[in-house]
């Protein structure tokens, strides 16, 4: 099975034991899942932002540690720049 670009959200929702996760766990079983620099840098900001504890924040450091964080480079940056102005 081809590897498996999670949004946010879906992180969000297993940071927050929210029960939409379990929407998702059908089409995450069985497949490298992975996470855009885009994601990490949200998530990060909602700990600063919200003022996230040590122990919430080793949290999300834990979860993020279960994706592959695929790396960022310029052509990355310029291919998400045309989508979002599709």
């Amino acid at each position: 099975m081809p590897d498996l670009l999670l949004d946010t959200n879906i992180i969000s929702f297993a940071l927050k034991s929210d029960s939409r996760r379990l929407l998702y766990d059908a089409h995450v079983a069985g497949r490298r899942t992975c996470v855009s620099f885009m994601t990490v840098a949200e998530l990060y900001s909602w700990a600063l932002g919200r003022k996230w504890g040590q122990a919430r924040t080793n949290d999300l450091l834990i979860e993020l540690d279960r994706h592959v964080a695929l790396p960022y480079d310029d052509a990355l940056a310029w291919a998400w720049a045309r989508v979002r102005t599709i």
